[in-house]
């Protein structure tokens, strides 16, 4: 199986010019797509996110990736404090057994 090809939001605006302009202008692949033709414009022109309709329209599908920033360190995991530990009882009451 071939590795999926991951293409950033300005490799998505390019590729939805460039069928813009095979399909002869925005508003003919608005037409042919069902798509409003003020919603392509402000997705090119990063005024508005590229949307579902978009992304089907180009036979694409959107995927949520998590990278590592190779620029800064890692940074090891913190051990999980308790935010409220329990009270602590003062010494004289904490051992029942002893009565006067």
């Amino acid at each position: 199986m071939e590795e999926p090809k991951y293409l950033s939001s300005d490799d998505v605006r390019a590729m939805l010019a460039d069928a813009c302009a095979r399909a002869g202008g925005m508003s003919n692949f608005a037409e042919r797509h069902k798509i409003s033709a003020s919603y392509i414009s402000k997705s090119l022109t990063q005024k508005q996110g590229i949307g579902p309709k978009i992304l089907k329209a180009l036979r694409l599908k959107a995927e949520l990736r998590y990278v590592v920033d190779a620029s800064k360190p890692v940074v090891a995991g913190r051990s999980r404090q308790r935010r409220n530990p329990p009270a602590q009882q003062p010494d004289n009451q904490s051992d029942h057994s002893q009565k006067a």
